[in-house]
């Protein structure tokens, strides 16, 4: 090796080094800026309040400023210490790279000292222990200076806590309504809160009382009082149905909220909402007879305070960041026994804020009676099934002989937190399979994760974690989330596309097409997105031709890819969509524009091109046209070419044209394949050519046109103005003819011609400039234009489609790795079945930026070929996240082979698919296509920015006022997103309300096909419903003369007993229609309301122990497990009391009693003169026969009449 190689490679070996101290410079300039906005936060930004505490000096501030401990944000504190300990963490991937060049180093050194010139020079080494030694110091001093911030920040609040609890209570002791439950009228509220005021005033406190919400049912007002701008308290009260008073019982105090303009008020009245529904939510569930609640029952007591998480949030203490004292991240409960009450003082965390709850506060008198009826502990019950359906799964039953039902719900990936739409999905899917488990199917209801794809990826490099950490963790949480909505998958089934053995098997699938020609490589225009470096599918692009993921202007790139050959079923897949009768027509027209048939015809124009060849002559050839109107065929003006049709001619072009062409393309890589954007059809360039018309031999120019795509047709087409869109544009801008001279050929069938019109795009009949065929229909016209042009040689008919082959290449790592080997000798070779699969390596940097991260990783890049054993490279693409999500529902019934994706057998058994639940465009034999969730959205009708919750007043909920400006804001129920505040998190609401009523609120809102508007307080009427339910429940387990042996026989009972009968019957059949065939729930929940309704009116104490009144609870409760399982259990457990019973699911559906549908009497309405004028009840079995009705009605007459006609007799 030269001295000056030598030299060279030294130099960049320096150099290399130099980089890396500087961006650990930067690092520590950053870190550095971290901790000076944490100090300017604490000592700049919050500004002094009424209530101060004494401040130590924080971080060498030494201006002693001091300021209220509300605006102290611990939040805040907590995300920077975190935004530290990233620097911290991107510093030891920093050292992690150098490490990387150390080999390259030692080959540098090894060089340097094998030179004779360099002998007696020492190399100077590259040693990263310099670079570890900064990083360990610097990490020592930050992280004692982040704990001196926090430790700082929590001395103060001690300070402050000690001071304001005592104020807290002294203010709560000596206002006397604020200190007092007792019962109020109702019908005085008005001039209670007068003296409520008197009272405070006499303490000489100053207090507020505004009205602030009150529920749907009427029964429950909420007050927010403000006592001298320091304590907030909410007062819920409860309107008696019985004798017109309403109840205080609880009392929802803060503190620290002194004033209104503080960092962190918008989040207290979050809170402070959310625990006043809390509240409402209580006390409608109490009993007016007893007002007292036990709520001791309803606040959980954790003792052992290291290991139980927030009740809210699921967060574990951290004794290094907080003082649980003063910062509970756990829902914590102290009970003070004395002889004559019981309080109650709850701290609740809430987004690392303190807001102290004291209220809900029972006196219990001993001379008072309670009601031995316990309210309804919905999350209780739910995990008590959810624990015994954990213990019966470990018992699995025989389910041989049994006939199957595959109901397939959507394919999930795994975000990490289910969304509503979600939860509507499962829910829907769940309720079908457990309904099917009762009728004694068979029942494949699976679950697994559509686990690889680029939002994956993304995330994980965001966080720095590598995304099979990422995805796991989320999967874990979002089975726990599944487990929480009741549903009943079969985790046995589980699988997750990331997994080797599940992409072992894409991978054959793979080659498997390979194989059979199905999958191919070729160079093709694709839609690339330039920020996340990768190929995007038409159906990935938008509208605006921004990329559905990174929302960047999507590019236009040759690039060389794999493709799936889907067009050879083109028109298969077209005619079998008759065959789905259970398809929407919406889902098969969609289908049917995506697959885009059209029949045309293909016509050859004469070129010319105008320039000689060797031989001297003209150079003449022909060019073939597509075209589905072969009726428009003598409204042409110009023949429109794609650029690479246009390029493909370039003997034929001159120079500067050519040059022209290729600027076009380059201009059109910014447009996206399938964008429909004016501009893009207004571009193009005149070749100079002309082509001779087949028929009438006119010459016509040739234009490169930037809407003709190539791989369309033949990638010419034909420009008719006067009857198509996009040509009259064209025309237009590029002025090929004027306006008044385009030609037009078809007039509307009716209409009248009229010539100044100027597009007419419909079928019609041809005009007179179509020489033959003037007058033909357009229909006829077609048939002769092309049978003539077939038969003298210029034409033919022929088929084209809008479907693509399949393009599954992406440039990015978190995907299956395409099974193929590039070899210099060979080719492309696939690799052996026998050595699938090809999994993605482990050790990898993922950057995001420079197309395929697998191109880096020499180790796994560098192979051998099958062929010739020589050295080969790694195909470095994946696929396409939708290749592994095509056949996932294969995989299920079979998912431990590992000989086969599927065997014959299982296919044969469990195959097809019966019912699939989610997205419209799956192909399975039948759909349920769930409706979005929207939830309301509030808007600046000023400036049309959207609101967030807490700058809306909600105090009156018809008449919501924007806090900034006074005025009404816009609102509308949109799509759940982030960006217009109004997500709803489905654990919050499942926490608030229990799964159960969430489930049928979701079902009974609106039809499955339909939006959903989802609102929080209608969940308040399925909590009734199921109140009520569980009244007829108790009714019957509480009932002594009870007899479980019900002997329903039609012939002894009365006829208020028949009518029962016939209810329950009627609501069977309507419930096993809508559960079998519509799934039209929300009529299902209606049903069983109605039924509700019919035995609460039945009087317990007449007819509690009639078997149909037992027959009908029974039933009740049966057709409303599926939609709400463990209240089904527990009800179906109260009713068999004593008995020895199984799950409520192993039970049978209820039966059809056709007879008991059968109405004996039947109202008959009599009209005279076309008014009504009487009616009366007949025998139903008469009705078919007109002429014994008219004799009935004619024998009464006389009677009829003489009574008053609002009376309906009874026949003798």
């Amino acid at each position: 090796m030269n001295k000056e190689k030598t030299f060279d490679l030294k130099s960049m070996e320096m150099k290399a080094r130099i980089e890396k101290l500087d961006n650990m410079t930067k690092m520590i300039n950053e870190i550095t800026a971290t901790f000076n906005t944490i100090c300017d936060h604490l000592s700049e930004t919050w500004k002094p309040q009424e209530q101060e505490v004494s401040r130590t000096n924080l971080a060498k501030n030494e201006k002693g400023t001091s300021l209220p401990l509300s605006t102290y944000d611990p939040d805040y504190i907590e995300k920077m210490n975190d935004k530290i300990m990233n620097k911290m963490e991107e510093f030891s991937q920093l050292l992690k790279l150098s490490s990387v060049d150390l080999e390259y180093a030692q080959k540098v050194e090894e060089e340097w000292n094998a030179n004779q010139n360099n002998q007696n020079k020492p190399f100077i080494k590259y040693d990263p222990k310099d670079e570890e030694k900064v990083i360990v110091d610097l990490k020592e001093v930050m992280q004692k200076t982040s704990q001196q911030v926090t430790n700082t920040f929590y001395k103060d609040y001690k300070t402050y806590f000690k001071k304001y609890k005592n104020d807290e209570q002294r203010i709560i002791t000596e206002v006397p309504f604020l200190n007092r439950t007792k019962l109020y009228d109702a019908r005085q509220i008005d001039s209670t809160i007068d003296n409520w005021l008197a009272e405070a005033k006499q303490k000489s406190y100053k207090v507020e009382i505004v009205k602030t919400e009150s529920d749907f049912s009427g029964r429950v007002s909420t007050f927010t009082v403000l006592v001298n701008n320091f304590l907030k308290v909410c007062m819920s009260l409860k309107y008696n149905d019985i004798d017109g008073s309403s109840l205080t019982i609880s009392r929802i105090v803060f503190f620290g909220c002194h004033e209104k303009k503080t960092i962190l008020e918008t989040s207290d009245s979050l809170e402070y909402q959310r625990i006043t529904q809390l509240a409402t939510a209580k006390l409608n569930e109490l009993d007016p007879n007893n007002p007292i609640p036990d709520l001791l029952d309803w606040i959980y007591s954790y003792h052992d305070l290291t290991s139980k998480p927030c009740k809210i949030c699921n967060r574990l203490l951290n004794y290094d960041s907080f003082n649980y004292k003063y910062l509970p991240p756990i829902v914590r409960l102290q009970e003070v026994n004395n002889k004559n009450n019981t309080k109650n003082y709850l701290s609740y965390h809430w987004n690392g804020r303190v807001i102290r709850t004291r209220g809900l506060i029972v006196f219990r008198n001993k001379n008072r009676s309670y009601s031995e009826q316990k309210n309804l502990d919905l999350l209780a019950i739910e995990r008590k099934w959810r624990e015994k359906w954990k213990q019966l799964k470990n018992n699995p039953k025989n389910q041989e002989n049994k006939k199957k039902f595959y109901i397939l719900a959507m394919f999930p990936y795994p975000s990490g937190m289910l969304h509503m739409g979600h939860v509507r999905v499962y829910t829907i899917s769940d309720t079908i399979s457990r309904f099917r488990k009762m009728l004694g199917y068979e029942v494949i209801h699976p679950m697994g994760w559509d686990a690889f794809g680029l939002p994956a990826e993304n995330a994980a490099i965001e966080r720095g974690v590598h995304p099979v950490d990422w995805t796991v963790a989320n999967i874990k949480a979002m089975k726990t989330q599944m487990e929480k909505i009741l549903t009943d998958f079969d985790w046995d089934r589980e699988l997750t596309t990331c997994n080797s053995d599940y992409y072992k098997w894409t991978q054959f699938l793979f080659l498997k097409l390979y194989k059979n020609g199905l999958a191919y490589q070729k160079e093709a225009v694709v839609n690339w997105d330039p920020i996340d470096q990768t190929v995007l599918a038409n159906e990935q692009v938008d509208s605006e031709g921004h990329s559905w993921r990174s929302g960047a202007k999507v590019e236009l790139r040759k690039l060389k890819q794999w493709f799936f050959k889907i067009t050879d079923f083109a028109e298969p897949l077209l005619k079998d969509l008759d065959k789905l009768n259970k398809w929407p027509e919406r889902v098969k027209q969609m289908q049917r524009h995506w697959i885009g048939k059209s029949e045309g015809a293909e016509f050859d124009f004469t070129v010319n091109s105008n320039r000689e060849n060797k031989e001297n002559r003209e150079t003449t050839f022909l060019l073939k046209v597509f075209t589905s109107r072969p009726d428009t065929i003598f409204g042409v003006h110009y023949l429109a070419l794609s650029t690479d049709h246009a390029l493909s001619l370039k003997d034929f072009l001159p120079s500067d044209v050519y040059f022209k062409v290729l600027k076009l393309a380059e201009e059109m890589k910014q447009y996206p394949i399938e964008a429909n954007d004016k501009e893009k059809f207004t571009k193009g360039i005149n070749t100079g050519l002309y082509a001779t018309h087949p028929i009438t031999g006119e010459t016509i120019p040739i234009y490169v046109a930037s809407y003709v795509v190539s791989d369309y047709g033949t990638g010419a087409v034909m420009g008719v103005p006067a009857h198509d869109q996009r040509d009259w544009i064209f025309t237009i801008a590029n002025r090929i003819v004027d306006e008044k001279d385009i030609k037009r050929v078809i007039k509307p069938y009716s209409a009248k011609f009229s010539e100044e019109s100027e597009i007419y795009t419909s079928y019609g009949i041809l005009s007179s400039n179509c020489g033959q065929y003037a007058g033909l229909t357009s229909e006829n016209a077609i048939n002769a234009i092309v049978n003539d042009a077939e038969k003298r040689g210029y034409g033919r008919s022929t088929v084209q489609y809008r479907l693509r082959d399949w393009l599954i290449s992406r440039q990015r790592y978190w995907g299956a790795p395409i099974p193929m080997i590039h070899c210099p000798r060979c080719n492309v070779v696939p690799v052996p079945e026998s050595e699938l699969p090809v999994t993605l390596p482990t050790n990898i940097s993922l950057t995001g930026r420079g197309g395929s991260p697998l191109k880096y990783v020499e180790d796994w890049l560098n192979s051998k070929c099958p062929k010739c054993h020589g050295p080969a490279k790694r195909d470095t693409d994946t696929m396409d996240t939708f290749v592994d999500s095509s056949w996932y529902f294969m995989r299920y019934i079979d998912p431990t082979n590992t000989l086969l994706p599927f065997s014959y057998e299982k296919a044969s058994k469990y195959l097809p698919v019966d019912v699939y639940v989610g997205g419209y465009d799956e192909p399975f034999k039948q759909l349920v296509t769930q409706g979005m969730v929207h939830a309301k959205t509030f808007k600046d009708p000023l400036s049309g920015r959207f609101l967030k919750p807490e700058e809306v007043d909600l105090s009156d909920p018809n008449e919501p006022i924007q806090k900034s400006t006074g005025l009404a804001p816009e609102i509308s129920f949109e799509k759940m997103s982030k960006s217009k505040y109004n997500g709803i998190d489905p654990e919050i609401t499942i926490e608030k309300y229990g799964a159960d009523a969430t489930r049928l609120h979701i079902l009974y809102k609106a039809p499955v096909s339909e939006i959903l508007e989802w609102e929080d307080s209608s969940i308040v009427g399925m909590q009734r419903w199921i109140l009520r339910v569980w009244r007829l429940v108790e009714s019957i387990a509480n009932f002594p003369q009870r007899s479980d042996d019900l002997i329903l026989d039609m012939n002894i009972m009365n006829n208020e007993e028949k009518e029962t009968y016939r209810i329950i019957n009627f609501t069977i059949k309507e419930l096993t229609t809508i559960f079998y065939e519509t799934y039209s729930f929300n009529t299902a929940v209606s049903y069983l309301i109605k039924l509700t309704n019919h035995l609460t009116s039945i009087s317990p104490n007449v007819n509690m122990s009639q078997p149909v009144y037992m027959y009908g609870v029974k039933c009740l409760v049966k057709m409303m497990a599926p939609m709400a399982p463990s209240l089904g259990e527990e009800f179906w457990e109260v009713l068999n009391k004593g008995r020895k019973i199984q799950t409520i699911f192993e039970e049978s559906w209820p039966e059809i009693d056709n007879k008991g549908l059968i109405i004996e009497e039947v109202t008959c309405v009599v009209q005279i003169d076309g008014k009504m004028r009487f009616s009366l009840q007949v025998p139903s079995s008469i009705l078919k026969d007109n002429s014994m009705v008219e004799k009935l009605i004619q024998s009464n007459m006389k009677r009829i009449k003489s009574k008053c006609l609002s009376k309906r007799p009874k026949l003798e």
